[in-house]
């Protein structure tokens, strides 16, 4: 990830999920399970810009948000970007 696109994913980050991390918008949508996602302990997905997403999960008890995944989606599946058990350690980007 270079310097610009940094930016630009921390800012879409400080912006949509210091406030109401929960809610359903156009951009952030809860997941649905599958082994992988649910391996991950991924709840909610953050659109930034049609290229990032941000995979993350809250503790509503604490009011955390914990940032499980960066990664450049393309017409892959979710589960194909977040790479499989055997990828675990190895950055999911060329």
């Amino acid at each position: 990830m270079n310097a610009r696109d940094r930016t630009i994913v921390l800012s879409a980050i400080r912006e949509q999920l210091s406030e109401e991390p929960l809610r359903e918008t156009r951009n952030r949508k809860p997941m649905r399970p599958s082994p992988r996602i649910v391996a991950l302990g991924i709840t909610w997905e953050l659109r930034i810009a049609a290229v990032w997403r941000v995979f993350y999960s809250v503790d509503a008890e604490i009011v955390t948000v914990d940032v499980v995944d960066i990664a450049r989606k393309g017409r892959e599946t979710t589960d194909a970007v977040l790479g499989s058990d055997d990828d675990e350690g190895e950055e999911n980007e060329p």
